[in-house]
This record gives structure tokens, C-alpha cells and sequence, in this order.
């Protein structure tokens, strides 16, 4: 395997998250950092580090990220900024935010929102009891 900093973007920001999964912030966020100011366009990066940010407490650089994301037009997967927005927010304990931001998503879902919201995203955890949320689990169609 190549060592973290010649690893693909890709396999860097798999690396932030599990960093920031295990509780290693500091280490986490120095990759999700070096990921965002390479591609200063990367909606998953900068959000990446938002989102370790605000779990880290440092409350400026999630909302400068936040706004940074609010700028960003919607892009394929539609509804990927406001996904990220949420995710700072529910890390932050803005739980109403995070859930308008979440159901202001296209068409009432996001393509990951499967994944990342109702079964793996640590993001969402403080959201589980929520009614609202839980309307995201339901079965649409």
C-alpha cells in the first residue's frame, strides 16, 4: 500500500473519515485540510473537514466550511453541499438545522442517503430519535 500522502485522493479521504471514525481528530483533520486546499472545488473534502472540525469543536472552521458549502451551486449527486451542511450541523448539536437541511434535498433524498444517514454516518447519531429523521427510513414509493 502507498504510504497515506502518496495515496490516491480518494484513498486519503477514506483515510480522514476512518482517522476521525477512531477518535484520531488531530490526524484525521490534517489529512481532510490537505485534501481541501488541493482541490479548493472538492465539496467532499472541504465537507469532510467541516464535519472532523466540528467534532473537534473548532466551531470556525465548520462554519466557514458551512458557508463555503452554501456557495457551492448543486452539483452530481444533486443535494451533495446541503448532505455536508447537515452532517456539520448534527455534529455541531443543530439538530433542527440539520433536518432542514435534509429534507430541503432534491427530491427528498440524496443518492447515498441510504448509507451514509440511516445505518453508517456517526454524523447523524444525535438525529436517530427524531421523528423527522426517522421519515427518512421509511419506504418511499
Amino acid at each position: 500500500l502507498p504510504a497515506p500522502d502518496a495515496a490516491a485522493p480518494e484513498q486519503r479521504w477514506l483515510l480522514a473519515r476512518s482517522l476521525d471514525l477512531l477518535g484520531r481528530r488531530a490526524e484525521a483533520r490534517a489529512v481532510a485540510a490537505e485534501l481541501a486546499a488541493a482541490d479548493t472545488a472538492g465539496v467532499e473534502f472541504a465537507g469532510t473537514l467541516g464535519v472532523i472540525a466540528a467534532g473537534a469543536g473548532d466551531t470556525a472552521t465548520a462554519a466557514r466550511v458551512d458557508r463555503w458549502l452554501a456557495a457551492r451551486p448543486a452539483r452530481h449527486p444533486a443535494g451533495l453541499p446541503s448532505l455536508y451542511r447537515a452532517r456539520i450541523a448534527a455534529v455541531r448539536g443543530d439538530r433542527a438545522r440539520a433536518l432542514a437541511l435534509l429534507e430541503s434535498l432534491p427530491h427528498g433524498g440524496h443518492p447515498l442517503v441510504e448509507i451514509l444517514l440511516f445505518h453508517s454516518d456517526p454524523a447523524f447519531l444525535r438525529l436517530h430519535g427524531e421523528p423527522r429523521f426517522q421519515a427518512f427510513t421509511r419506504p418511499r414509493g
